[in-house]
């Protein structure tokens, strides 16, 4: 990207403008809202235009999370909606520098989000997990009540969610304090701005909530260096992304008992647990294309060859699946889980990678046509392999864990 995108509040119309969803979510309730709110506009759902057809071009598109070959494709776009909260998707793309980027502020998630975060707040406050185990086991024990003056809550990120976060959570009547990169000011909340007051806000802080957006400075800003100094006894809710978090940093503080407990709403798993949908669908592809493609008087899937890949692949996916689901199946039982998430993750995006590669060769010259599905699922399970820590870093996770 050459430069920053403008953020475009409202746009006149001068006449009718074509709009072009590309979501990556079901497409019907879009198309239904947009078409109810904008009769007579030219509206529809944007899919990859075969070889060798002029693409139907767009002026406006609501998007999240788009390939690089819709941005290629459509040239004559004006603005951009992106209907999710980050725009971390859209960085990783090439845009022209005349594309208008527009962010929604709220699109419903303040509400939510909120909720969310007051809710795990009042559990970490309020002990309720002890009183859980108590009623599971039948008895009844006392605990000295906690001061709501000495509860503090840090809110990592002041824009538009952390900023409704930050006066949800005053409700209760916590202190609450806010960091951001420029100067914030909330009635009632305690602003601290810029890298050299963090430290001053990380030891104020007894429950941090992260809100931040992902970008080459805040990835994994929550690591040993700035946990450490949090309040001793501290709580993590991370409700931004999984890249933000060290994991073993976490972990080594976790067991230190500097941080008592953190609630994370993305981790390593549900990255194995995606790959395992690319490589499931890749796997589906390869059957029915196998099936439906005729050679030499019969059908490929008749070959033995075919038979073998395709077990190959059934195979691969089976053994990453067991990992990812043993991964889970811990977490849930409130057990550590570093070496079998990393396992999972390693694995899951390592035999997806196999898989879909298999299922292109397998579909020869159309497996790597634009528009084809193994050709775009071959594209996104790259970026799985590296993203949340790339499989050396998994390599490295498990070997320490062996040793500990």
């Amino acid at each position: 990207m050459s430069r920053p995108h403008e953020e475009v509040q409202e746009q006149e119309r001068e006449r009718p403008a074509d709009h072009c969803p590309c979501t990556n979510t079901k497409a019907e309730p879009w198309l239904e809202g947009f078409r109810q709110a904008l009769p007579g506009v030219d509206i529809w759902e944007w899919q990859a235009t075969p070889e060798g057809q002029a693409p139907k071009l767009a002026d406006h598109a609501v998007v999240w999370s788009p390939p690089q070959s819709f941005i290629d494709e459509q040239t004559q776009l004006q603005n951009l909606f992106n209907i999710g909260a980050g725009v971390d998707a859209l960085l990783k793309l090439s845009l022209p520098s005349s594309l208008n980027i527009v962010r929604l502020n709220d699109a419903g998630m303040s509400a939510q989000m909120s909720e969310y975060v007051c809710h795990t707040v009042i559990r970490y406050f309020r002990e309720f997990k002890y009183y859980e185990n108590d009623q599971l086991e039948q008895r009844w024990s006392y605990r000295k009540p906690v001061l709501r003056s000495e509860f503090s809550v840090g809110v990592l990120g002041a824009g538009v969610l952390g900023s409704k976060v930050a006066q949800a959570l005053q409700q209760f009547e916590f202190p609450v304090n806010v960091w951001s990169r420029s100067p914030k000011q909330l009635a009632s909340v305690k602003s601290f701005t810029g890298p050299d007051q963090l430290p001053a806000f990380l030891n104020a802080t007894r429950v941090l909530v992260n809100l931040l957006p992902l970008t080459p400075d805040t990835e994994n800003i929550l690591n040993l260096a700035n946990l450490s100094q949090l309040q001793a006894g501290s709580f993590l809710i991370n409700v931004a992304r999984g890249k933000h978090v060290v994991d073993q940093d976490l972990l080594d503080l976790l067991e230190q008992g500097q941080i008592a407990g953190a609630t994370l709403d993305v981790f390593r798993t549900s990255v194995a647990a995606a790959s395992l949908g690319f490589a499931r669908r890749a796997l589906d592809e390869s059957i029915a294309w196998a099936k439906q493609r005729k050679m030499f008087g019969q059908s490929l899937a008749d070959f033995q060859i075919t038979q073998s890949k395709l077990a190959q692949m059934a195979t691969l996916l089976d053994a990453a699946t067991l990992l990812t689901y043993r991964a889970a199946w811990l977490r849930d039982q409130g057990q550590r889980i570093t070496q079998e998430a990393a396992m999972a993750k390693m694995t899951a995006t390592e035999n997806a990678q196999q898989i879909i590669d298999m299922a292109v060769q397998m579909h020869g010259g159309m497996g790597v046509k634009k528009g084809c599905i193994v050709e775009a699922v071959y594209r996104e399970i790259r970026a799985l392999r590296i993203y949340e820590g790339a499989t050396e870093v998994q390599q490295l996770i498990i070997g320490r864990d062996l040793l500990k």
